[in-house]
C-alpha cells in the first residue's frame, strides 16, 4: 500500500510517503526490489530523509527525480494467515 501524509498538498509543500510491503508466503522473501514512480506533480524532497525497517541489506535510492527504489531487502515469512510486513518512507514535494 502507498500512503501520503498529508494526503493533499499544495505546490512547494512536502508530504511523507510510506510504502508498505507485504509477504504472504510461508517462506522469507529475500533480495527484494521495488521501484515506485510518484503521481504526476510530486518529486523527491531536497532532503528526503529515507527510512526503511526492511531487513537484510535493504538500501533506498532515487532512480529519478520522481521515484524511489528499495533493493536488497528481506521480509520474514507469513505466520498463519498474517502477512509479514516492512515499509519504506521518504519525503516528497509538490512541484
Amino acid at each position: 500500500t502507498k500512503l501520503f501524509e498529508p494526503a493533499v498538498v499544495s505546490p512547494t509543500q512536502s508530504a511523507r510517503l510510506r510504502i508498505n510491503i507485504y509477504n504472504t508466503q510461508p517462506e522469507s522473501l529475500t533480495g527484494m526490489s521495488l521501484r515506485d514512480d510518484y503521481p504526476a506533480g510530486l518529486v523527491n524532497a531536497p532532503d528526503p530523509q529515507p527510512f526503511t525497517n526492511c531487513g537484510g541489506s535493504a538500501s533506498i535510492s532515487f532512480p529519478s527525480a520522481a521515484s524511489v527504489m528499495i533493493a536488497g531487502g528481506s521480509i520474514g515469512p507469513s505466520v498463519g494467515n498474517e502477512a509479514s510486513t516492512c515499509y519504506l518512507e521518504t519525503s516528497v514535494v509538490a512541484a
